[in-house]
């Protein structure tokens, strides 16, 4: 099987967000329509647990379970 190389993302440079420091998965992320300014994201792990972040553009997101 051969793969296309698709270079439109070729120089794209991604950051991490977070959350930081917690092992797992995860499994769903979900932002939320409902904030005008789409900053508040959940995020979902495998082994349970639901995280939520009011500003996912801070440059440390504060994450509560």
């Amino acid at each position: 099987m051969r793969f296309k190389k698709i270079t439109k993302f070729a120089n794209a440079r991604f950051k991490e967000r977070g959350p930081n420091n917690i092992g797992g998965r995860t499994r769903s992320i979900l932002i939320d329509l409902n904030d005008p300014t789409r900053k508040t994201i959940f995020a979902g792990g495998v082994t349970g647990g639901l995280w939520k972040t009011d500003d996912i553009t801070a440059p440390l997101p504060n994450w509560k379970k």
